[in-house]
């Protein structure tokens, strides 16, 4: 019996509501594997997610779904009504509809490959060109595969089907298929989400799949409703829709969520910029608009250099790549992690409220050894100086042991850090500590006066120790054990050798690394405590034991081995302020007023340090170096935040979403009070604005000194 207009009217309508429902259920199934993922974290780890949570999570995230899920229907509609008036006019319909689709998915489906092949797991390597171009062949392909799926299941593909599945009851195929898709989602969800650490520009594309399965779903199934179901579903999901669009759902717990969510960089991050207006963060910017403000001049005041003490001769940095702070204190069943470095905590100076610049090895290191920020050193006219070069004439013998990385043999990292000393690396961590062991001895017999520096990369790299089963944690604290033990051994060489009793002796690392926080595996991306925080000790002769409990940074390295060795201190520009910015001596007075600043650039891998070694030369190249680190890329965001001895300031560059966090009271940064409205927020905010300003000043002027011919003394 042919269907009248007012029963294909509410077909059509049945048909679009019902598509939201279904499509919000896929939606949700997405968002759940994230939630599931923030709620794995290994044991000992704070969840960001606790069960009073959780129902406010959900109606936010259903909201959000709702949202998401109506304008994917409108979108599958009008691809419907594409086709059938295709349909009208070539046998074809179905090849031009697909051939759209997968024109539609070329620029996301190679972005995901981009992002994927760059994103630190394919780096640099050899294989990342051609793995690219194969992944944005499949991703391209997926799509409109998905769609001729859809096709089949509302049995409106024009082209023949197979004889056996014709014989499979269509309300059977729709729900196989569907469950299909499901299976194969949830896993490549959780895959690339927690152990590929692929971030926003992965879901992209996967939450597409997961509305048109929604769509097979309900465009499948709605043929088999009787007309009061229909009338049902549409009566149901109207008053659904209208209570999400209407109801005003604010509380503060919905706002933590909603910040928990949108700082996790996947889905839930990419439904939250729908419902947050794009606000920007200007008094977290660098602003080179209105140089006319600026009070540029020829540095003046250097300091000139001192006769060191007789006990001052040489310096020893040993670093750790990704060593969280907390660490140090870790226990197992066979006692402390890091046994060795505790010894050494123990005579020495030990800064608990140490603090990087950077989330990341290249300009985390880069701070350490020049004392500048990481926009300063991304921002400078050429390399900056470091410590090696400006204390070349205080030392004979300088030596350099770096991991054996491809990362390690890029021409910035070698620019930045070695500066003339031929660095050399050990196939392990055991072979670079022996080659440091026999420098420090080569040294001490010819009694010349030594500055060496060796960097230990296990930790970055897990799995690399333990057992190949071993989760997440226990493989990072196998590799921080090896660490330990290499350590152990190199000082207990420069005890033997002598060099306690007349070196300055730093261990620090130069960022922490997350192990399922905000469910996330890695660096890079944030700016909390379990990347920001960084273990910090020093040793020397006269200075006594002490657990320091004033803020200190990462680039204060720098200005305290400058200040031991006797060293020249860098030059003051026009305002008085020194070369090396704030940074300033481990060995000054407390100041309980300090703040200290971080960055986090959403750029990475070979661009960034392309882009690190192009000098500039001209306010114009500062403009479009500028631009580069503005806005969001493909997997991070730009962020900064400025840390106080008691909270923590965290700013989105791109979308203005601030974090605060009450380090004293929450340690583990799990209660966001952004939005409790502590007048220390805008101390803070005040602060940040502070400190752009001066650093817009001292990055211009320091290009147009350089243009003019200025030479850094």
């Amino acid at each position: 019996m042919p269907e009248t207009d007012r029963q294909r009217r509410l077909s059509a309508a049945a048909h679009a509501l019902a598509f939201v429902l279904c499509a919000t259920l896929a939606f949700w199934i997405v968002l759940a594997t994230e939630l599931g993922a923030l709620q794995r974290a290994p044991d000992g780890l704070a969840n960001p997610l606790d069960q009073d949570r959780f129902v406010v999570a959900a109606i936010h995230l259903a909201r959000i779904a709702l949202l998401y899920s109506s304008l994917a229907g409108a979108i599958v509609i009008a691809w419907h009504v594409l086709r059938r008036v295709l349909a009208r006019y070539t046998r074809h319909a179905d090849a031009w509809v697909v051939l759209t689709v997968a024109a539609a998915s070329a620029e996301p489906a190679w972005r995901v490959a981009y992002g994927v092949t760059t994103g630190g797991l394919l780096s640099d390597s050899d294989n990342a060109l051609p793995l690219r171009i194969a992944g944005f062949a499949v991703l391209c392909a997926l799509y409109p595969a998905l769609w001729l799926y859809h096709l089949v299941l509302v049995g409106e593909l024009t082209v023949r089907m197979p004889t056996w599945l014709s014989r499979v009851p269509k309300l059977a195929r729709v729900l196989s298929v569907f469950a299909l898709g499901l299976a194969l989602l949830i896993p490549l969800v959780d895959l690339l989400d927690r152990r590929l650490r692929a971030y926003m520009f992965v879901l992209r594309f996967l939450l597409p799949a997961a509305w048109l399965l929604g769509a097979a779903l309900v465009f499948g199934a709605a043929r088999y409703l009787p007309a009061r179901v229909r009338r049902g579903v549409c009566a149901g999901v109207a008053l659904l829709l209208a209570a999400a669009y209407v109801a005003p759902i604010e509380s503060r717990g919905l706002r933590q969520v909603s910040n928990t969510l949108a700082r996790r960089q996947g889905a839930a991050a990419m439904a939250d910029f729908a419902v947050t207006r794009h606000r920007g963060a200007p008094y977290a910017e660098l602003d080179f608009s209105h140089p006319e403000r600026f009070k540029c001049g020829t540095p003046t005041g250097t300091s000139a250099p001192t006769v060191a003490p007789a006990n001052h001769r040489n310096v020893i940095l040993i670093s750790v790549d990704a060593l969280r702070k907390d660490a140090l204190g870790w226990q197992n069943a066979s006692g402390p992690v890091m046994p060795q470095v505790q010894a050494l905590a123990a005579q020495s100076l030990v800064f608990e409220r140490a603090v990087t610049t950077y989330p990341a090895t290249l300009f985390a290191l880069g701070s350490a050894l020049t004392g500048r920020s990481p926009s300063e050193v991304l921002f400078a006219p050429a390399i900056p100086k470091n410590v090696f070069a400006r204390t070349a004439s205080r030392f004979a013998r300088r030596f350099i042991v770096l991991p054996r990385s491809i990362w390690f043999e890029a021409r910035v990292v070698r620019e930045l850090m070695t500066q003339g000393i031929q660095s050399t690396s050990g196939r392990d961590s055991s072979l670079a500590t022996d080659s440091f062991i026999a420098s420090l001895r080569s040294a001490r017999t010819a009694r010349e006066r030594t500055f060496g520096w060796i960097h230990y990369y296990d930790a970055h790299v897990r799995g690399s120790h333990g057992s190949r089963d071993a989760g997440p944690r226990e493989s990072y604290e196998a590799s921080v054990s090896y660490v330990d033990q290499e350590i152990g051994r190199l000082l207990r060489s420069l005890r033997s050798l002598g060099y306690f009793d007349d070196s300055l002796i730093i261990v620090f690392a130069d960022h922490g690394e997350a192990l399922g926080e905000l469910g996330y595996y890695g660096h890079h991306v944030y700016l909390n405590r379990f990347i920001a925080d960084i273990p910090l000790i020093v040793h020397t002769p006269d200075v006594k034991p002490e657990h320091v409990q004033h803020l200190v940074a990462i680039s204060d390295i720098a200005p305290t081995i400058l200040e031991w060795t006797g060293a020249r201190m860098p030059a003051s520009d026009a305002r008085g302020q020194s070369a090396v910015g704030d940074a300033r001596s481990l060995f000054a007075d407390a100041d309980p007023t300090r703040v200290a600043f971080a960055e986090a650039f959403p750029l990475r891998g070979q661009a960034l340090f392309d882009l690190a070694r192009r000098p500039i030369t001209s306010p114009r190249e500062l403009d479009e170096r500028m631009e580069l680190t503005r806005a969001s890329a493909l997997d991070y965001e730009p962020k900064v935040s400025v840390t106080s001895e008691r909270y923590r300031l965290i700013v989105n560059r791109d979308t203005g979403v601030e974090e605060l966090y009450d380090r004293e009271r929450d340690p583990h940064e799990e209660d966001d009070l952004a939005s409790s409205g502590l007048a220390v927020q805008t101390r803070l905010r005040e602060a940040l604005r502070t400190w752009a300003a001066r650093e817009s000043e001292r990055i211009y002027c320091r290009i147009i000194e350089n243009a003019a011919g200025a030479v850094e003394p």
